[in-house]
């Protein structure tokens, strides 16, 4: 190895190495604060304001938005939808149904009748 990548690597693994001791410092520091906050029940309070104080107001508001924006056209557009099938169903019924009675006596036949149709073959 050249002498300046020799240097950038011992650089490089030095900042490495002081980044790296930095965060477990930084997460020691933290880990102190919560078992300080859980020992005095700060902890469970502080989540309980910020639950209701920040997240359940942000959740109402984009519940709303979406209501108001998306389900709006959604439900529009399935409307007109329904509106259509709805004249296809009404004139599409009376063929089903008469399909549906001429095939009905083949279909009530017992396993046992068509078994004897079977063996008659």
């Amino acid at each position: 190895m050249t002498q300046k990548t020799t240097i950038f690597l011992i650089i490089a693994i030095l900042l490495f190495a002081v980044f790296f001791f930095n965060w477990q410092t930084l997460a020691a520091k933290e880990a102190e604060k919560v078992s300080e906050y859980l020992k005095r029940g700060e902890l469970i309070a502080n989540l309980k304001n910020i639950w209701q104080d920040k997240i359940v107001p942000l959740a109402q508001d984009l519940f709303q938005g979406f209501k108001e924006n998306i389900w709006a056209r959604i439900s529009e557009k399935a409307k007109a939808e329904i509106e259509k099938r709805k004249i296809i169903i009404e004139e599409e019924l009376p063929k089903e149904k008469e399909e549906i009675e001429k095939e009905a006596p083949i279909l009530s036949k017992t396993l046992w009748q068509k078994f004897r149709e079977f063996i008659k073959k």
